[in-house]
Order: structure tokens, then C-alpha cells, then sequence
């Protein structure tokens, strides 16, 4: 897993997306057709001219959540957006959606393909309005995504890890939970006294009856056979047992050989040689299959063979079963002694297969404890290079942030919502009710979910009191949960990494959560603003920043991702275009007329100055008087000075 190198290396590759286009048809932008450039794209009209609506139906058009269904649908009606998109290897396809479809994906032929746009595993864009900025500043899951939008690529491999362990540890959990089960039907301790008071009786009876050699010879040839029967259950038994284990390794096997590539990764520019590794993994998965198959009817093979040697013991045993009976009508003091001692013995015969019946579940429960110890392991040592990905990405940013007044704490484990809630709803189920539960629930959650299932399952009382616990709740709180499922789930609870975004102001480092709105938007804009293979889009970036922050904080950062990522903004001020420009900004003037709006001109900085002139300047009158009232002297132009 790569660290600090590695991820910077990774965000910082070469190459980026890129929407090259856009159109839609019939709504309130009906007709609309434009081109995006690769760096700086800027929006401008009055209010109610659409710029929105563009912004949204791009974000529509990829799948992105968060889109405004309501304005979606008024603004598009029957219609449809199509966005030209290019991969940040080279490809190039389109993506169409209509409201109330998914999208749909074609290549450069105009061809179909299976791709899922909205998965973000082809192409991706980070798309941010004014509330998701304040949700970012304000809340720990919008920030924690922010911080996994940078190395997305990195997080998604280990997903399909965790997703597939998940998987087994789902199993495993249903497995150790049925063997439970089976265990509270075998108790231990009844059966064991049962079997003592069994042997007690029959020594009894022992000492009453017939005490020939015949007669003893007779008694221990018939506990013999009842030792065969039983044995023979047995084997079949555990036949019936392997069959259902090599079932489960071969659905296991063929599951995680058909996740192990993504079906995106068959569509991509060297699709032909991936389709090689697809193949070599259906042979594996064929030949495992085989094998299994193989194994399992040779298990058929076997209990088809033990069948046949259980009828030809029956059969001897009905003889030799004949002339028992004989020999008890000749002892007839020790037959009616007899007829207890076989029903004495029958009973003991079916509290000792019970009692072996547990002794194999006993074992199989060590063994699935053990396999199910395992995964945990893995489980955390997945969840721990989750946290360093994060943890490496957070050091990257802070690199990238000096000077900006922005930091970044990444505080691995802090986020207990999961362990909480599970342990809540756990709790919940008491009866009688718990008293004071979320208190135990606050108290408890001060460890991990490990050490606290440990203590549980050890019956840790006085652990569970030096928590804060009284006598009687650490009693209650280990009666509702142990041996329960919900152990299990409380055991494998997430403790997720919270990242804290702070501003310093004078000195100062405030957290993001405590800054007034505008401070909220001068901590967050420098992080959207860093280097991604994703196109930046953004509502009103400047909206509650002063120009000041706006030009060192946006747009000094805007510039510097010229030929690193694509910017998309709608703006109302004119330092976004115009102090933005490195001389290949494209501006896009809307206009409304009522019941439909349209990009009325398309241009460089320097083709729509009057526009942009009248629109974010209030026009060339208001902009002299303001140069005046600021006592600027307007620059002579060149034909002036040679007058």
C-alpha cells in the first residue's frame, strides 16, 4: 500500500478527465450546444439565465448524487443531456440520460457499452454547490469523502477487499451461530449428570443379575452392536457434514474468482489483454470446480458404501439380536432384570452419542472460532491501510495547503457511529428493559469493539465495572449480548477516521464547524482546488468570500491547475474569469428569455469583455465611476501616448 510517495505520485500522474461537451434537448435549455475547454470554463448571465441548470444537468448526467430532482425534472421535461467525455487515458465516449432513466453510455462508434458512469470507476467529476461546501465544513462524513476523492482509485481497491471479506465473515458468522445453536441443544452439564446416574443404575442392576459367563458374554456382545450402530451413524454423519463444507469452498471459490476483476476493467483501452486474464481465471475456476466435483462424488461414493455395510450389520445383527433373545428366555430371573438394564442401556447410548454429538460440535465451534479470529485479523489490517491511505492523502494536502491558512488533522478511529448504533440497538432488545442505556452505551464505546466483546465473552465483570458500569448492569449487559449475533456485528464495527479541517485567523487555528460562513468557504475552497483527475464544478465560488480571499484562495489555485484538471464554474464576479485567465479561458453567456434560455456567445476573456463588463461589472458607466472614486488612473493606450 503505497505511503506519503506513493499517493503523491499517484494524484499528481499525468493526465486528466475532461467533459468535452454538452447538449440538451427540449426543457429550458432546448437547442444548448457548447464545448468546454480543458482548463478554465466560466458561466456568466443574470439571475434566472440557466447558469444552474447547466451545472445540475452535467451533474445529472454523470449519475452524481445530490442533483436537485425537482429542478432536473421542470428544466429538462421530456428532454435529454448529452455530455462528450474524455477519460484521462484518451477515450472518449458519450454519455446521454433522460429524467427518470440511467444513463447510457456509448464509445467513439456509437456503440453501447456496459459501463455504470455513476459508479465513478471510468470518469468522475467533483461537483459542489454552496450547501455541500457547508456541509464539508460542518459535518465529518462530507469531509471524510472529500479527503477519499483524492486517492479514489487506492480506496476502491481496498473496497473490493473489505466488500469480499465482508462476504466471508457474513458466512463465517452464520456458521459459528448455528454451531451455537446446536451446542445450547446439547447441554453439557444435564447430559453428563444424566450419564452418571445412568451407570449408577446399571451397576445396580449388574450386581442382581445372572453372573455366568454366557450371560456376561451375551450382555457385552449387545453393546457391541449398539457401539457399531452408532459408529456407522457417525461416519455417515460426518460424510453428510464434508459434503456440505466442499459445497460452500465451491461456491466461496467461484464467487471470489468471478469478483476478482471488475467487469470495467474489460472495457478499457487494452480490453483484448485483459480479456486474457478474464479467461485465465474461468479455466482456474473451472479446473477448482472440477476437483471439488470430483471430491464430492466420491463423498456420494462413500456414503453409497457405508449404506451397503450398515444393511449387511443389520442383517447380522438381527441374528445374532435372535439369539440373545433365546438365551434371556433361558435366565428368566434376569430377563425381567434385563429388560430394565436395555432400557437403562438405550438411554445410555443416546446421552453418549448426545455427549459425542457435542464433543464434534465443541471441536468444530474452535475450529470456526479460530477461522472466524482470522478474519477479524484481516479485517482490521484492512481497515488500518484504509486509515494510512487516508492519513498519507491528508499529508499530500497539508503539503499542498501551506501558505493557504488551511490545515488538516486526520483522526484515525474517532468516528464510533457504527459501534454506537450497533451496541444501542443491541442493548435495545433487553427485557426487562435496560435502565439509563445510552449512558451504558456512552460508557461502553469508550473502548474498542474488540476489548469489549472480549470482556464479554470472558465474563469480565469487574472489567466491566471499572468502566463505569454498576454490579448489576455489567450482569445485565453480559446476559443480552453474549453467544447473541449481535456480538458479532458489535465486533466488526468500523471506527472510522474523522478528518478536522481548520482556518487560522490571527494567530489562531479554528476548527471548520466553529468559522463564520465565509471562513467556512475560505477552509474548504483550497482543498477542493487541488490537483484531480476529476473536473472541479462549482456554483458561485466567490459567494461569502471577500475579493481579497476569493483571488489568493480560488483564483491564484484556479491558475495553477491549468493543464492538471478542468474548472467549470458559474460566477457572478468578474476577478473569476478575468484575474483567472491565462489566456485560454472560454466564457459562456447565457441569456433567459422567459420560458427558455440559450448561450447567447461563446469566447476568450477578451471576446466577451462586454459582456462580462455589463454583467459582473454593472457596465462601463458603473465601472468608470468606481475607478474614479478609488482615484485610479485609467492606463493611456498606445495610440494616446503617440498623440
Amino acid at each position: 500500500m503505497p505511503g506519503y510517495e506513493g499517493i503523491r505520485s499517484l494524484v499528481e500522474a499525468e493526465g486528466f478527465h475532461k467533459i468535452r461537451s454538452l447538449e440538451v434537448t427540449d426543457g429550458f435549455l432546448d437547442g444548448l450546444k457548447i464545448e468546454f475547454t480543458e482548463h478554465l470554463n466560466v458561466l456568466i448571465g443574470t439571475r434566472g439565465s440557466g447558469k444552474t441548470t447547466l451545472l445540475e444537468f452535467l451533474r445529472f448526467a454523470l449519475g452524481i448524487g445530490g442533483e436537485t430532482s425537482g429542478l432536473i425534472r421542470e428544466n429538462l421535461e421530456h428532454g435529454r443531456v448529452t455530455l462528450g467525455i474524455e477519460t484521462k487515458g484518451g477515450t472518449r465516449y458519450t454519455v446521454e440520460r433522460a429524467w427518470g432513466a440511467e444513463p447510457q453510455v456509448f464509445d467513439s462508434a456509437g456503440e453501447a457499452v456496459p459501463i455504470e458512469i455513476s459508479r465513478g470507476v471510468l470518469f468522475g467529476a467533483d461537483v459542489y454547490g454552496q450547501s455541500e461546501i457547508e456541509e464539508i465544513a460542518t459535518k465529518p462524513l462530507p469531509r471524510r469523502r472529500l479527503i477519499d476523492r483524492f486517492v479514489q482509485e487506492e480506496l476502491r481497491g481496498l473496497d473490493v477487499k473489505l466488500q469480499t471479506l465482508e462476504r466471508k465473515l457474513r458466512r463465517s458468522r452464520q456458521e459459528l451461530l448455528a454451531v451455537l445453536q446446536e451446542l445450547d441443544s446439547l447441554p453439557s452439564e444435564e447430559l453428563n449428570s444424566k450419564k452418571q446416574e445412568l451407570l449408577v443404575r446399571l451397576q445396580a442392576l449388574n450386581e442382581t443379575g445372572s453372573n455366568t459367563v454366557e450371560f456376561r458374554t451375551a450382555l457385552s456382545e449387545r453393546q457391541g452392536r449398539e457401539s457399531e450402530v452408532r459408529g456407522a451413524e457417525a461416519a455417515q454423519h460426518e460424510l453428510v457434514l464434508l459434503d456440505e463444507g466442499v459445497r460452500s469452498l465451491a461456491r466461496d471459490v467461484a464467487a471470489r474468482l468471478a469478483a476478482a476483476l471488475p467487469p470495467v476493467a474489460l472495457t478499457g483501452p487494452n480490453a483484448e489483454a485483459m480479456v486474457g486474464i478474464a479467461e485465465q481465471l474461468e479455466q482456474l475456476s473451472e479446473a477448482v470446480l472440477e476437483q471439488l466435483s470430483a471430491v464430492q462424488d466420491r463423498i456420494v461414493s462413500a456414503q453409497e458404501g457405508i449404506g451397503t455395510a450398515r444393511e449387511r450389520i443389520a442383517g447380522l445383527h438381527a441374528k445374532q439380536e435372535a439369539a440373545y433373545t433365546e438365551l434371556m428366555k433361558k435366565h428368566e430371573a434376569a430377563r425381567v432384570a434385563q429388560l430394565e438394564r436395555n432400557e437403562l442401556q438405550a438411554e445410555q447410548s443416546e446421552v453418549e452419542g448426545l455427549l459425542q454429538r457435542r464433543a464434534g460440535r465443541e471441536r468444530l465451534w474452535r475450529e470456526k472460532e479460530t477461522e472466524w479470529k482470522e478474519l477479524v485479523k484481516e479485517l482490521v489490517a484492512l481497515r488500518q491501510e484504509r486509515a494510512d491511505v487516508r492519513a498519507a492523502a491528508v499529508d499530500w494536502l497539508n503539503e499542498k495547503l501551506q501558505g493557504t491558512h488551511v490545515q488538516i488533522k486526520l483522526h484515525e478511529g474517532a468516528d464510533s457511529t457504527e459501534f454506537r448504533d450497533r451496541l444501542d440497538k443491541a442493548l435495545a432488545k433487553a427485557q426487562p428493559r435496560l435502565n439509563s442505556r445510552g449512558a451504558i452505551v456512552n460508557q461502553l464505546t469508550q473502548d474498542s469493539p474488540r476489548r469489549l466483546v472480549d470482556r464479554i465473552r470472558r465474563r469480565a465483570y469487574r472489567e466491566l465495572e471499572e468502566k463505569g458500569l454498576t454490579s448489576h448492569q455489567a450482569k445485565r449487559v453480559v446476559e443480552v449480548l453474549d453467544c447473541t449475533e449481535d456480538l458479532f456485528w458489535i465486533e466488526t464495527a468500523d471506527l472510522l477516521e474523522v478528518a478536522e479541517i481548520s482556518f487560522e485567523e490571527k494567530g489562531t487555528w479554528k476548527p471548520s464547524d466553529k468559522l463564520s460562513t465565509g471562513q467556512k468557504s475560505s477552509a474548504v475552497l483550497p482543498i477542493l482546488l487541488q490537483i484531480s483527475s476529476r473536473p472541479l464544478i462549482t456554483d458561485e465560488i466567490e459567494s461569502h468570500l471577500d475579493q481579497e480571499t476569493l483571488l489568493e484562495s480560488v483564483i491564484d489555485q484556479a491558475k495553477k491547475m491549468r493543464g492538471r484538471r478542468q474548472l467549470i464554474f458559474a460566477t457572478h464576479n468578474a476577478n473569476v474569469p478575468v484575474s483567472g485567465d491565462d489566456g485560454d479561458t472560454r466564457v459562456f453567456v447565457l441569456h433567459s428569455e422567459g420560458d427558455k434560455a440559450k448561450v447567447i456567445k461563446t469566447g476568450t476573456v477578451d471576446e466577451t469583455k462586454d459582456e462580462i463588463l455589463k454583467l459582473l461589472e454593472g457596465g462601463e458607466p458603473a465601472f468608470e465611476r468606481r475607478r474614479q472614486r478609488y482615484g485610479i488612473e485609467a492606463k493611456k493606450t498606445k495610440k494616446a501616448k503617440k498623440k
